[in-house]
């Protein structure tokens, strides 16, 4: 269920984000108040499926920033492939 959640809550973040977008149903505020309580839901649910599949949170997340914030966007604005650009 904890995953599905989090997809649940992904939603409600993008619904959120459109609303507050066009500008409708809502204050900015609002919009924003209910886009920082989905981010935050999404982070609780995965952690709870992680925590149910036996990974480790924080060492996932770790890892995947350490490779994430090498790429180059700019330099390789197709895929930041840092392979390419060695």
């Amino acid at each position: 269920m904890s995953l599905l959640g989090a997809v649940e809550e992904l939603g409600e973040l993008a619904h959120a984000h459109l609303k507050q977008e066009q500008g409708i149903r809502g204050t900015a505020a609002e919009h924003e108040e209910k886009a920082k309580d989905a981010v935050a839901d999404v982070v609780i649910f995965l952690s709870d499926y992680c925590s149910k599949r036996g990974f480790e949170f924080q060492a996932i997340i770790e890892k995947t920033w350490a490779e994430v914030k090498k790429r180059d966007w700019r330099k390789n604005p197709l895929d930041a492939d840092q392979k390419a650009a060695e």
